[in-house]
């Protein structure tokens, strides 16, 4: 349920599942956080009120300890400066 009270925290095998990062909200139902992640796939869970949680809305599947957590898999990391991004989206 995207409607937490309280503080929402990100936390992955990015960071060896040591790292947890609070995520911001932005409006009704909202989330959102930067973080730095390297390519290929990497696994993912929700801390709310100190429970680990996966999202229900996304596909669960297998952390291997038989919890469940969410996957994303981040194609190719790539830098690009404001200025490039504004030109982007100006074209």
């Amino acid at each position: 349920d995207a409607n937490v009270q309280g503080a929402l925290y990100v936390v992955g095998t990015w960071s060896g599942w040591l790292e947890e990062t609070e995520m911001e909200r932005v409006g009704d139902y909202k989330w959102e956080v930067e973080i730095d992640m390297p390519p290929g796939e990497n696994m993912f869970k929700f801390i709310v009120n100190s429970e680990w949680i996966a999202c229900r809305s996304l596909p669960v599947v297998d952390d291997g300890v038989g919890t469940g957590g969410n996957n994303l898999m981040v194609v190719e990391a790539i830098e690009v400066s404001k200025e490039e991004r504004a030109s982007e989206l100006r074209a």
